[in-house]
Order: structure tokens, then C-alpha cells, then sequence
């Protein structure tokens, strides 16, 4: 699944709280540089739209197959 010229593979879908969740996310100044809102590079509803998947998590192709959880302005890193 392609996204801004990027390819996204589900991982997995989370069954955790909010606060457990964010204990596993970091912020990635490269994704930020890349999926970022207000660059207009990022848009979290399209991004579903697009990918047609219910996932929480997902790897990127181009990046390393680095995983990523999306956020409302930009992707988070995802760290298990």
C-alpha cells in the first residue's frame, strides 16, 4: 500500500491503553521530516483512506521496514 510515494505493510492492530501505547512510541525527527502535518505531507484520514487497513502499526519498505504508529500530525515510531 502506497502512501506520499511510500510503501506501507500492516503489522498489527493494538490492544492497549493510551498511556501503555505510549510508552512504546518515540518521536523520529526523519519521519517528522517526511510525514509531517503542517508541511502538508501528512493527512491521517487520507492516510486510512488510502491504506485500507485497520492497523495500528505498520512498516515502511523504503525506510528499513521501520514501524510506525499514525498520529493525528505525523507518524510516531513504533518500538515493541
Amino acid at each position: 500500500m502506497k502512501y506520499n510515494g511510500y510503501t506501507f505493510e500492516p503489522v498489527k492492530q493494538i490492544s492497549m491503553s493510551f498511556p501503555q501505547a505510549t510508552s512504546h512510541t518515540r518521536t523520529n525527527p526523519q519521519l517528522n521530516a517526511i510525514f509531517n502535518k503542517d508541511n502538508g505531507t501528512w493527512d491521517y484520514d487520507d492516510f486510512y483512506k488510502k491504506v485500507k487497513s485497520t492497523a495500528d502499526v505498520f512498516s515502511i519498505k523504503e525506510l528499513n521496514n521501520i514501524q510506525v504508529i499514525p498520529a493525528t500530525n505525523y507518524l510516531f515510531e513504533w518500538e515493541d
